[in-house]
């Protein structure tokens, strides 16, 4: 189906430009939107936002929401999202959505014959995929993004966090007096492009700021960080992945 231009706003949308409007643009621009819903992510407000955003604009339908993961159609009874036709990830029921989007292809659709043979070749690929995420600690944790952690405010102080993954993108956040164990901060940039110091002059955008905070077992992966001297160089030492332990 090349003749679809998806966009996904972890890969589209170029540093340093502003999500939010970006976001808000190519929503209304959208023909069709593939939601992604997942037992951690359908009550986020985000989410349903997006959602209802997507829709709003057409009488037709052209959001399929798309259960990921274990949840069921019935466990989002009382939530915006059910009032979508789900689509199931199983190979029947994914391929009744290609189809749809097929067909409403205003030039470019493939026939069902072509669509069948293109659909054998790449469901594999994706189901092993989405079953390799679903098994990752990425999926395996609690995830908090870093937009909803400092929603109420930008210092997050004196907290405990275990078990827990915090994903991008990166909002400007303090953290101070914090303990961080077996957790992972995951971005969408190289950390090493992403260190920058206090007095740099350097605009903090999209950078956490850390204070007195300790880490033990956590991975860091395109996270960006800001703070003394000292502490930038000890995350800069243990590289993208694998601390064991750092005080910060």
């Amino acid at each position: 189906m090349f003749s679809i231009e998806p966009f996904v706003s972890t890969e589209d949308i170029r540093k340093g430009g502003q999500w939010s409007t970006i976001l808000a643009d190519r929503i209304k621009d959208s023909d069709r939107g593939i939601v992604c819903v997942t037992r951690s992510n359908f009550e986020k407000p985000w989410l349903q936002y997006e959602t209802g955003a997507l829709q709003q604009s057409y009488r037709e339908p052209i959001v399929f929401t798309l259960l990921v993961d274990s949840l069921r159609p019935e466990q989002l009874q009382g939530n915006p999202l059910s009032l979508f036709q789900h689509t199931r990830f199983d190979r029947d029921d994914f391929r009744r959505m290609v189809g749809w989007l097929n067909d409403d292809l205003a030039q470019g659709s493939r026939s069902v014959a072509d669509l069948d043979d293109i659909y054998a070749e790449y469901w594999p690929r994706l189901e092993s995929k989405r079953n390799e995420l679903l098994g990752s600690k990425l999926y395996t944790q609690n995830v908090i993004h870093l937009p909803d952690l400092a929603r109420e405010s930008p210092l997050i102080a004196g907290q405990q966090f275990e078990n827990i993954v915090f994903k991008g993108p990166a909002v400007i956040a303090i953290l101070e007096v914090c303990s961080f164990v077996n957790c992972g901060f995951y971005g969408f940039e190289s950390i090493e492009s992403m260190i920058w110091e206090r007095d740099a002059g350097v605009p903090l955008v999209g950078a956490i700021g850390v204070s007195r905070c300790s880490f033990n077992k956590c991975d860091f992966e395109g996270i960006g960080f800001t703070g003394p001297r000292e502490v930038l160089e000890m995350f800069r030492n243990v590289g993208r992945k694998g601390n064991n332990n750092i005080g910060a």
